[in-house]
């Protein structure tokens, strides 16, 4: 549930953002979608539809999707499905965007910026604690062990 919680939250969070940079400039909230809307395909095409990450909400294989139950797949500890795919490869372009979105909200109010700022924090912690503690990718934020091993013997 929390994951399902966290993927919204994120999907809100993005909405804001180009609502928030709409009004700050539209010169900022245009690059903001062409960044968001380039990153997004990038990371869909790169890795996720490669990833074996079963615990990521945004994973359709996920028990857990944010969009509703597609199709079940076992952890990949019960399956040794571990992959290489290098995740942060894929989540810089969308940082980029939404460092971009956050610069639109901070043209039009510091305390909207401060705002989506601590809503992105709060996020972004609660989807590291409950996704990537069994994360089956290569990504700086993998706190999975038994990855971990795989990787070092791989």
């Amino acid at each position: 549930m929390v994951r399902r919680i966290t993927g919204w939250a994120f999907a809100a969070l993005v909405v804001a953002l180009a609502v928030l940079s709409f009004a700050g400039d539209i010169g900022v909230f245009a690059a903001y979608v062409i960044l968001l809307t380039g990153s997004v395909a990038f990371h869909a095409g790169y890795s996720c539809r490669r990833c074996n990450n079963v615990s990521c909400t945004f994973n359709p294989a996920s028990p857990e999707c944010m969009f509703g139950r597609r199709y079940e797949m076992r952890s990949a500890e019960e399956t040794g499905m571990f992959s290489d795919i290098n995740a942060s490869v894929a989540g810089i372009p969308l940082l980029i965007a939404l460092a971009v979105g956050f610069f639109g909200t901070y043209m039009l109010s510091v305390w909207a910026l401060a705002t989506m700022l601590a809503w992105a924090f709060v996020t972004a912690v609660l989807y590291t604690i409950v996704t990537c503690s069994f994360c089956a990718n290569r990504c700086p934020n993998n706190r999975n062990a038994a990855y971990k091993e795989w990787r070092r013997g791989a």
